[in-house]
């Protein structure tokens, strides 16, 4: 081969070469950028769909907190329509640990008996840990909403203590969620 073909060939193939390449980083650049645009798109959607859950949540727990410190009041219908927006909310965008608990609490929720409403304020709190781990990241341990929340918690520390970290346990949630 004589030296200008050589050269000629060089000429047509490195340039060629040097955008065939071009082009195929280009391509995995702009794939890998789309996804990542669509996994924001989805944590945004996520977010505020879930943004407030926890407040939602505080609400409810207030008032079944409120009605079984009157007179023994129980859940009342009122009470379950909020709780089924929120378990609606929850399946559709939270976490499996956050469903597991919600589906979990179910048994609890509507029982007449008192040692199964006892349950769940301890499942309501840690719903509310949960979620807002899940937004957030943080993890928070229940024990600070019963200490910012109940006067009497040092008396009922033992005892929600004890139904906080049996769900925990059971369900195999974060175990920054037991109470000590």
């Amino acid at each position: 081969m004589s030296q200008e073909l050589v050269i000629t060939i060089l000429t047509i193939l490195i340039p060629a070469s040097v955008t065939i390449g071009g082009l195929a980083i280009n391509y995995m650049l702009t794939k890998r950028n789309f996804h990542e645009e669509v996994s924001k798109y989805k944590v945004n959607i996520r977010l505020e769909k879930t943004a407030e859950l926890p407040h939602e949540i505080q609400l409810l727990i207030d008032d079944i907190t409120r009605k079984t410190s009157r007179n023994n009041q129980k859940i009342n219908q009122t009470d379950v329509l909020k709780y089924q927006k929120i378990l609606s909310a929850i399946f559709s965008y939270c976490s499996k640990e956050a469903i597991a608990l919600a589906a979990d609490m179910q048994n609890y929720f509507v029982s007449d008996s008192s040692q199964n409403a006892d349950k769940t304020v301890p499942y309501l709190v840690l719903l509310l840990c949960q979620i807002k781990f899940d937004i957030t990241g943080i993890e928070i341990n229940p024990d600070f909403w019963y200490k910012m929340r109940l006067s009497d918690y040092k008396d009922l520390k033992d005892k929600y203590a004890t139904i906080n970290n049996e769900i925990v346990d059971k369900l195999g949630l974060n175990q920054s969620f037991k109470m000590r």
